[in-house]
This record gives C-alpha cells, structure tokens and sequence, in this order.
C-alpha cells in the first residue's frame, strides 16, 4: 500500500500543478513517480488510526493531526539537511512556518477518509483474491527501484524548475 499511496500523491501534486502551472512538473526530492510522504501518511492512517474507524468525525481530526506532524517534521528535514523547501505555504492565511496549511490539512483528512472507507477496503480485497507470488515480485522490484532513486536523490535530489516554486509561481517563471 505504501507504492500505492505513495504513486497517487505524486499523480495528485503533479496533476494539481499540470491544471495550475499547465506545466509537467516531477514533484518531491525523488526522480520516481512516488511521494513517500503520501506512503507514509497513508501507512501511518491505517496503522496507527485503527482504533478510530468507527468514529469518523474523530478519524478526520486524528488524520489531519498525524498527516500534518508528518509533512511538518518532512519538510523541516528538507530545509535542514537540504537548505531547500520542497513546498510552501507561506502566502496561505492559516499554515505553520509554510511548512503545513489547514487548507492541505482538510485535503489530508478527506483523503485519509477515502482511504479507511473506500481504497483499503477495495485494496485487500483484491489482494485477497491473488496467490502472492506476483505481488512479491512487484513488491521486490518495486522497492530495489525505491531504494536506488532514495540513494540516488541523497546525493543529487530533484531540485529543477518548478520543483520548489508554489503553485502558480511556475508561470510567473517562464521566459
């Protein structure tokens, strides 16, 4: 589920800004078409949230407090080891240090939603389904691809025109 997560929020940043900018930008510090953060936060929803299911008022509070510590401390990480902030929320009326912003914050906790109520319910059932063997393959390759673009960016990370630009900037930009 990780992958997956991870692909859709890389569909999504790179999708908003393709509508905003009309411009293909490769989001995040990987090369990949994968967003950790999305992986992480979407893992984290399922694993750490399970208590709250049945409570969805609760759950959508709970899922933007862990989404929002989550890309908080990500995106201090970034500046810190980087010097560079992958996104900004600066010019947004209610955000931390740019860092986080209640209106991605709500986004996270409607998106949290649809993955406790819709995509992981949908998810396990298809994998219930398979013998295992596939998965495991793709799972395998999946992740020595994951591990050598983490390498890779560690010493190079995306850094090209747009990348760390908020959204709509990337226009201001062109020639």
């Amino acid at each position: 589920m990780f992958f997956f997560f991870s692909f859709i929020g890389w569909c999504w940043e790179v999708g908003y800004h393709l509508v905003i900018d009309h411009r293909f930008i490769n989001r995040g510090m990987l090369f990949g078409p994968w967003l950790p953060i999305y992986g992480v936060g979407g893992v984290m929803i399922l694993l750490v949230l399970r208590h709250f299911f049945e409570r969805p008022g609760k759950l959508f509070f709970m899922i933007m407090l862990v989404c929002g510590t989550i890309e908080y401390l990500t995106g201090w990480a970034l500046e810190t080891i980087w010097h560079t902030r992958w996104w900004d929320y600066r010019e947004y009326t209610f955000q931390i240090q740019g860092r986080v912003s209640l209106i991605g914050l709500l986004i996270f906790g409607t998106g949290g939603l649809t993955i406790v109520y819709w995509i992981a319910p949908r998810f396990n059932q298809w994998l219930g389904k398979k013998e295992g063997r596939n998965e495991e393959i793709i799972a395998f390759l999946l992740l020595a691809l994951f591990l050598i673009d983490v390498c890779y960016s560690i010493l190079h990370p995306n850094q090209g025109a747009g990348i760390t630009a908020p959204a709509g900037a990337v226009l201001a930009m062109r020639p």
